[in-house]
């Protein structure tokens, strides 16, 4: 209503000078293409690797709560999967959190997380910077605004119980997959090219590639189109579409 009200008083100001104002279309949004991709749909099973608490920065957050849609969420950092679990209980019965991390070998790892977050200058975005890669970890602190002498001090390591998607998969009701959400910060096209495309093929997949390497974004093309997606670019993420089947 305000921007509707600012839109008509510039209007009145410009008109004598022959000027106007066109407002343009914004962009889509992930969470625009996943309303599109799955607004018929009478049922939407998904897996989220890096839930993180179930309400900073996710897509997905619009949509858990209806009937139809059902899924797993993983969050490795046990301080978020704690947040997670209260989150879900409140909005997304249907919905499961699992307190374990997506690795090419099922067991545990170290990880690597922010040590006391709440005191952090990172504020609510230093519990979501967790990875297994602590050079990355590291980095992030730094923009924070710390030395990296500093930023060593901040960092914590834990164990983490991990699972390979394979095993995920048996846990999801009739083997079905319309959704896949991956954030991981940077290990996220790693972790993608784990999942057994061979044997279930998600609708749809949304990962982040802002942390990735020059060469895993070359690579991002031609493996997704071998496994029978396309995709476009959305912010930091990208989100790719399975081809439909051919009737031969």
């Amino acid at each position: 209503m305000l921007r509707n009200l600012i839109l008509f008083l510039v209007r009145r100001i410009l008109r004598p000078f022959g000027a106007s104002v066109v407002r343009l279309p914004r962009l889509p949004t992930v969470e625009d293409l996943i309303f599109q991709t799955f607004a018929d749909a009478k049922e939407v099973r998904f897996i989220q690797v890096g839930a993180h608490d179930g309400t900073h920065n996710d897509p997905i957050s619009l949509f858990r709560n209806r009937p139809n849609w059902s899924g797993l969420l993983l969050e490795p950092n046990p301080r978020v999967y704690a947040r997670l679990v209260k989150t879900l209980a409140k909005s997304s019965p249907s919905c499961q959190a699992l307190n374990v991390a997506i690795s090419e070998e099922g067991g545990s790892m170290p990880f690597y997380l922010v040590r006391d977050p709440e005191l952090c200058r990172g504020g609510h975005f230093s519990d979501q910077v967790s990875s297994f890669d602590r050079s990355h970890v590291e980095k992030m602190i730094v923009k924070f605004g710390y030395s990296k002498l500093e930023a060593n001090d901040w960092i914590e390591e834990t164990e983490v119980d991990t699972i390979t998607f394979a095993n995920l998969l048996d846990r999801l009701p009739n083997q079905h997959l319309d959704l896949l959400f991956i954030d991981a910060e940077g290990a996220d096209f790693r972790l993608l090219k784990t999942f057994p495309f061979s044997r279930l093929r998600p609708r749809m997949l949304v990962f982040e590639f802002a942390h990735l390497t020059t060469d895993e974004v070359s690579e991002t093309l031609p493996f997704l189109s071998a496994n029978g997606y396309s995709f476009v670019a959305i912010g930091e993420d990208i989100v790719a579409f399975s081809w439909p089947p051919r009737d031969d």
